[in-house]
């Protein structure tokens, strides 16, 4: 295959990737692979040399496998320990985008997300369409039907059919928008601000309550790094009043009537996570292998809402399967990373670096109260930001691959 019909196909895979990380998750992985491969196919990373951010990132990912290797676990999910996989994303959010004009991809960023987030919104203002069966191979959940209305969902979920990645790709997703709206073509603003519009409806109505906070968050360190700070107050204002709003509608009240069982509930899963890494120390209990230890020691009756699937705390998720090692290399990285985006953001504006901070800051605050790793969209957005990080800028603002430790 010639030069030219490999960066045709390479053109295509990451559109797809582009589109497909706000829709399904099957068919985003498949897209980053073939991203990976396009990109390393192309020469794209002629040149790339890895640097203390990909350090740290092995480190996480071998600590973890040492830890099954350490932890005898009744079961190891295949999708938990295949889940460092994603780091391809490294690589990808470096170099994929040399030499590409970045909007067209915003555009099918923006239309992927922009679709889901419209069926989550039809799901609970019209009725919820019969896909879930079809699509996700199992019929919804009677306790997310709206009891007045049963065709009606009470909370969107969005083609993902579940309002957790729904919220918090969709936090990201709002974060692209408006940064098209603002700093975008003057021909994309009308469209990127009702992009916005139906992404920020539809994130409300997974009434999940910290993600317009860690939205706000991923703005204030933005604004924080570009040396914007008269515009903070505003930003607070805003979603403050955004989520007073929906506090008033039946289902918010419900939220906030249950808020003090939902901090015990939430409280129960830090400290069972906390004992699971306390008797694994070093290396953790492996990837894939937490939920299989923790089933075993929910309590029999009561908290019949409490989930096994993580301890619902991105550290603590961290630390429980890979260990203080582990998360000495996952948290190096991430702050690395973070570091560099700032310096580079408070030295010149690039709407790239910029998604890439919104990303990780309001992934890391939402991290506070939910493993956001835990699923693949999430994940290939989280690493593709980190790619951004690994990433160089030269003085003319041309991108170079990260050639040595320090930060620029």
């Amino acid at each position: 295959m010639g030069l030219a019909r490999l960066e045709q196909v390479h053109r295509v895979a990451v559109g797809a990737l582009a589109l497909l990380v706000g829709l399904m998750e099957g068919p985003a992985q498949v897209a980053l692979a073939l991203t990976a491969v396009t990109t390393l196919a192309t020469g794209r990373l002629r040149g790339y040399r890895p640097g203390v951010i990909e350090l740290g990132v092995l480190v996480w990912v071998l600590a973890g496998y040492a830890g099954l290797l350490d932890t005898v676990a009744p079961h190891v999910s295949s999708a938990g320990a295949l889940a460092p996989l994603h780091v391809l994303a490294v690589p990808v959010g470096a170099r994929a985008l040399r030499g590409l004009r970045l909007r067209p991809y915003v555009i099918l960023a923006l239309v992927g997300i922009g679709v889901n987030a419209a069926y989550g919104i039809l799901q609970v203002l019209v009725g919820d369409l019969p896909l879930e069966e079809a699509i996700a191979r199992r019929a919804p959940l009677e306790s997310l039907r709206d009891p007045e209305a049963p065709h009606r969902m009470i909370m969107a979920r969005g083609l993902f059919y579940n309002r957790l990645k729904l919220a918090h790709v969709g936090v990201v997703g709002l974060a692209l928008a408006v940064l098209a709206a603002l700093h975008g073509d003057k021909r994309d603003r009308w469209w990127a601000w009702l992009a916005a519009a139906v992404i920020g409806v539809a994130v409300l109505l997974t009434f999940r309550r910290a993600a317009p906070l860690a939205l706000m968050v991923g703005f204030g360190a933005l604004l924080l790094v570009r040396g914007k700070l008269r515009a903070l107050p505003a930003l607070v204002v805003a979603v403050g009043l955004l989520v007073a709003g929906l506090s008033f509608t039946g289902i918010g009240q419900r939220r906030a009537e249950s808020f003090s069982h939902d901090v015990e509930s939430r409280l129960w899963l830090f400290s069972l996570g906390l004992e699971i890494w306390r008797e694994h120390p070093l290396v953790g209990v492996g990837h894939g292998a937490y939920e299989s230890i923790a089933e075993p020691r929910l309590p029999p009756n009561g908290h019949n809402d409490l989930q096994a699937t993580s301890p619902h705390n991105q550290a603590l998720h961290v630390l429980a399967e890979t260990g203080l090692l582990g998360a000495l290399g996952f948290f190096f990285a991430l702050g690395w990373g973070l570091w560099r985006l700032g310096r580079r953001l408070h030295e010149s504006w690039d709407p790239v670096d910029a998604l890439a901070v919104l990303a990780l800051a309001t992934l890391s605050a939402l991290g506070a109260v939910h493993t956001v790793l835990y699923h693949p969209n999430v994940a290939i957005v989280w690493w593709l930001a980190m790619g951004v990080a690994v990433r160089r800028r030269s003085s003319g603002g041309a991108e170079r691959s990260e050639a040595t430790a320090g930060p620029s």
